[in-house]
C-alpha cells in the first residue's frame, strides 16, 4: 500500500476554512476540491533524489498566523488516530483526506465525481466523524503500520497533540511527559500530591527534563560520533542514581517487613561510610576530609551494585538471601538466584567498573559543601560525592558508555517512551544553545526510530512532521539544515519509510526544494489564509533576499526596521536643510555624519553622500568614505578578487 499522505481538504479548523493542500507525493495525481468535485490534476515530477528512505518531502512556509502551524495541527489530529487495533481522536475531522490509494470523505461534504474516482483506482471511504472510524479491519491493519512523529522545539501550548498514532516529541509535551517515564522524584508539590514519600531527593518538572534531554544527548552522540556536525565535548560526566532519588530502584515501597528494608539500608550505610556520617553536626561541617581515588572508586562500585540488587527486588516485590547480597556487594561473588540474566549483570559491572578507574573524582573536600550548599534537600548528600564523575571523551571510553547504556536498556527493557537507566550523563562543556537546537532534534529523532517497538504495533513507515527545526540555528548551518535531515534519516539506524513535512521561516531550506515540493502560505485582504500558486513560486536556488520578499512577503524592505527609521531621519534631516540650512545644528550634523559613514549598503550610502555634499560641499566626509572605497579596491584586487 502506498502509504503517503497526498491531500488535505478543510472545512473549517482554526484559521483554515475552505481551503485544500496537496503534500508532495510519489502517487499519480494531484488533487483540488472545487464547486463539490475533487479534481485529479498531473502528478509531481519529483526528479530529485532525496535518498531511498525518503519518499517526499514538503516545506510549509509564509507569514506568520497564515495557518501553518494550525495545517499541521489538523493534520495530526485527522489523521494520526488508529494505532493497535484502537481508534482515538480529539475532535471531528470535518473535510477530505487522500491517503494512500483510499480518499476519506466526511459524509457532509459533497462530492460528485466519486464514480470516476473508483475508475481511477482510489478506495472511497465516507465517515462522521474520523477518517478510519468504519474501515474494513484488514484495511485498518494496513493503515496501523503508518506511524507519525511530531518535533517542535517551541514551548508553545499548541504542540499539546495527543494523538493516539503520535509520538510527540515537542518540548512542550516532552516538559509534561518526562516527569511520569523518568526515574526521578517531583518536587515536593508534586510529591505530596502523588503520594510519593517526601524525604526522597526531589526534582522539578524542568530539572526532570533537563536530566532526560541530556540522556537522549548523549544517546545520539555515541550513535555515530563520525557523522556529527558540531565540536565533540571534551568529557562526559557520569551520574548513578540510587534509592534514595531514583524511584524505579526505591526498595522501600516493596511490602516486606521493617528489618528487611533496615538491611539494605544498613548496607548502604556500610558502603559510604568512609565518607563519613550520613548526619553531620556543625562543629564537622567545615572539616576538610582526603579520601583515595581508588577507596571513593571502589564505594562508587559498591553503590552500582546495590543498585542492580533494588532493581530486581523493585521488579520482582520481594528481597532475596541478605548473604547472597553482602557477598556480592563487597566481595563480588555473583549471587545463584537473585538476577535472571547473569551475563548482563556481569557484562554491566565490567563497563561500569572500566568508567569508575576512568574517571576523574572529588578526593579532598568538606561535608558543608555537600551537605550544607549543593544538596540541601538530599536523603544522602554523601551519594552526591561519590557519584558525580568526569570521564574524557576518548574513542575507548565512548565505547564503554555505549555499552553501558545498552545494557542498561536490556535490564530495563526501555523502548520508545520509557526511560529506565541508573546512570545519567551530562556533556562537558555545556552544548551552546545552537548546539542543543541541533541534538534536541536529531536525538528526540533517533530515539523513536532506533528503540524496539511493540510486537503488536509494527510500524514499518513514518510520517514526521518537523515545525521550525532549525530554530536557534546559526544561518551557516540552516544552509545545512536539509542536507542533514536527509544523510539522518537515510543513516542505517532504522528501516522505515519516511515521509517529511517541515514547517519553516528558512529561505535557506526553501532555497534547497522545487516549487513542487513547497506550500507558500499568505493571508488575503480579508485576512483568511490562502495558499500561493505553484507557479508563482521561486525557490530552488534563489537568492535568499529575493524569497525573503516573496516567500515570506516582506514588502517593506529586508533591513531591520530601527536601521530603517534611522536612515529615514538622516533623509528628513538632509531634504529640510536643503531648503532651510539655518535650522542646522552641529549635534545633528555629527548625527548624519556618523550614519551615513555606518550604512553597510553602498548605493544608499552614496545616495545619502550625494545629498549631503549638495548642503556641504566642503565637508571632508565624501574624501573620508572615497578613500575608504579605494583601500577596499585595493584589498580586493590583492586577494584576487
Amino acid at each position: 500500500m502506498n502509504s503517503e499522505l497526498k491531500y488535505i481538504w478543510i472545512k473549517e479548523f482554526r484559521v483554515l476554512k475552505n481551503i485544500g493542500f496537496n503534500f508532495n507525493h510519489l502517487g499519480k495525481h494531484k488533487f483540488e476540491y472545487t464547486k463539490e468535485v475533487l479534481n485529479l490534476l498531473p502528478p509531481f515530477s519529483n526528479k530529485l533524489d532525496f535518498g531511498d528512505k525518503i519518499s517526499s518531502i514538503t516545506a510549509i512556509a509564509g507569514q506568520n498566523a497564515s495557518g501553518k502551524s494550525s495545517l499541521c495541527e489538523t493534520i495530526i489530529e485527522a489523521v494520526a488516530t488508529l494505532t493497535n487495533g484502537s481508534l482515538g481522536y480529539n475532535y471531528n475531522f470535518n473535510g477530505i483526506v487522500v491517503f494512500g490509494d483510499h480518499i476519506f470523505i466526511n459524509e457532509k461534504i459533497k462530492v460528485g465525481n466519486l464514480k470516476s474516482l473508483m475508475k481511477n483506482g482510489y478506495q472511497i471511504v465516507e465517515f462522521k466523524e474520523s477518517p478510519f472510524e468504519s474501515m474494513r479491519a484488514d484495511i485498518r491493519a494496513e493503515f496501523e503500520k503508518i506511524g507519525f512523529i511530531y518535533y517542535s522545539n517551541l514551548f508553545d501550548k499548541r504542540a499539546e497533540n495527543k494523538a493516539n498514532n503520535l509520538f510527540n516529541i515537542s518540548s512542550y509535551n516532552l516538559l509534561k511527559a518526562d516527569k511520569y517515564y523518568s526515574q526521578y522524584y517531583l518536587d515536593e508539590a508534586q510529591s505530596l500530591r502523588s503520594g510519593i514519600s517526601p524525604y526522597n531527593d526531589k526534582k522539578s518538572e524542568s530539572e526532570i527534563h533537563e536530566y532526560e534531554e541530556s540522556f537522549r544527548f548523549i544517546n545520539y552522540y555515541l550513535s555515530d560520533v563520525t557523522n556529527m556536525h558540531i565540536a565533540a565535548p571534551f568529557s562526559f560526566f557520569i551520574l548513578p542514581t540510587y534509592f534514595g532519588n531514583n524511584r524505579k530502584l526505591d526498595f522501600r515501597q516493596i511490602e516486606v517487613d521493617f528489618e528487611d528494608k533496615n538491611y539494605l539500608e544498613n548496607l548502604a550505610e556500610e558502603i559510604l561510610s568512609p565518607i563519613g556520617y550520613k548526619y553531620v553536626n556543625s562543629q564537622d561541617y567545615a572539616k576538610i576530609i582526603n579520601l583515595t581515588k581508588a577507596t571513593i572508586a571502589n564505594i562508587c562500585f559498591n553503590i552500582y551494585k546495590l543498585n542492580l540488587i533494588c532493581q530486581v527486588f523493585v521488579k520482582i516485590k520481594t528481597l532475596g538471601d541478605k548473604a547472597e547480597i553482602y557477598n556480592f556487594i563487597f566481595f563480588d561473588k555473583l549471587p545463584d538466584t537473585i538476577f535472571e540474566d547473569k551475563d548482563l549483570i556481569t557484562a554491566l559491572l565490567s563497563d561500569f567498573w572500566k568508567i569508575c578507574k576512568q574517571g576523574s573524582f572529588e578526593t579532598e573536600f568538606s561535608p558543608d559543601r555537600y551537605a550544607n550548599i549543593l544538596y540541601p534537600e538530599a536523603y544522602d548528600w554523601r551519594f552526591y560525592l561519590v557519584c558525580w564523575f568526569r570521564i574524557k571523551n576518548t574513542e575507548t571510553n565512548r565505547r564503554v558508555i555505549a555499552s553501558l547504556i545498552q545494557n542498561e536498556n536490556k535490564l530495563f527493557h526501555n523502548n520508545q517512551n520509557i526511560s529506565g537507566r541508573i546512570c545519567d550523563y551530562f556533556m562537558s562543556p555545556n552544548p551552546s544553545s545552537g548546539e542543543s537546537s541541533y541534538y534536541s532534534l536529531f536525538s528526540r529523532l533517533y530515539k523513536i526510530l532506533s528503540s524496539p517497538q511493540d510486537d503488536r504495533n509494527l510500524h514499518l513507515s513514518y510520517i514526521v512532521f518537523i515545525d521550525e527545526g532549525e530554530v536557534g540555528f546559526h544561518p551557516a548551518w540552516k544552509k545545512k539544515y536539509l542536507t542533514w535531515l536527509i544523510n539522518f534519516f537515510n543513516n542505517q539506524f532504522h528501516q522505515y519509510k519516511i515521509q517529511l513535512i517541515l514547517t519553516t521561516h528558512s529561505p535557506y531550506l526553501l532555497s534547497d526544494l522545487p516549487p513542487e515540493n513547497c506550500i507558500l502560505m499568505q493571508r488575503n485582504q480579508s485576512g483568511h489564509p490562502n495558499q500561493v500558486a505553484e507557479s508563482d513560486v521561486k525557490s530552488f536556488g534563489a537568492n535568499i533576499h529575493e524569497l525573503l520578499a516573496t516567500s515570506f512577503f516582506l514588502e517593506d524592505g529586508l533591513i531591520g526596521d530601527f536601521a530603517k527609521v534611522t536612515i529615514q531621519k538622516v533623509i528628513n534631516f538632509l531634504n529640510d536643510w536643503r531648503i532651510q540650512k539655518n535650522l542646522i545644528s552641529e549635534r545633528d550634523k555629527e548625527f548624519v555624519k556618523y550614519v551615513i559613514s555606518i550604512v553597510s549598503d553602498e548605493i544608499v550610502k552614496f545616495k545619502l553622500l550625494e545629498m549631503y555634499s549638495e548642503i556641504f560641499q566642503n565637508d571632508t566626509l565624501i574624501e573620508e568614505e572615497i578613500l575608504k572605497l579605494q583601500i577596499r579596491i585595493e584589498t580586493l584586487k590583492n586577494n584576487g578578487l
